[in-house]
This record gives structure tokens, C-alpha cells and sequence, in this order.
């Protein structure tokens, strides 16, 4: 006998190293909480660069 589906869990691991996990109704919810999650760290300042360097003048890292 199979279960029905009653959750999704969508997880990923961000830049900050760390595994974000959460679970949603269904899996469209799901798929749209990645892709607000993705554009939020695209689109945050530094994001391109590693956290430990943010700090650090470019003309002292060359």
C-alpha cells in the first residue's frame, strides 16, 4: 500500500555554507520558494564575492 503525497520538501545549500530546508503543500509552492531564494542571493550586494574578501580593498587582494 503507497502513502498519498501530503508535503514537498524543497531544500538547497546557500552561499553562506548553510542548508536551508523547507516544506510546502505542493511542489509548484515549493518550486517558487527556490526561485525567490535564488534571485535574493543572486541579487544581494557581494554576493559574487567570498564573504571573508568583503572587507578587504581590491588594490590590497592583487
Amino acid at each position: 500500500m503507497t502513502g498519498k503525497v501530503t508535503s514537498v520538501r524543497a531544500r538547497y545549500s546557500g552561499p553562506d555554507t548553510e542548508k536551508h530546508t523547507r516544506s510546502f503543500g505542493d511542489k509548484l509552492a515549493a518550486e517558487a520558494w527556490l526561485n525567490d531564494e535564488r534571485i535574493r542571493y543572486e541579487s544581494a550586494p557581494g554576493s559574487h564575492i567570498l564573504p571573508e574578501l568583503v572587507d578587504i580593498p581590491l588594490k590590497n587582494l592583487t
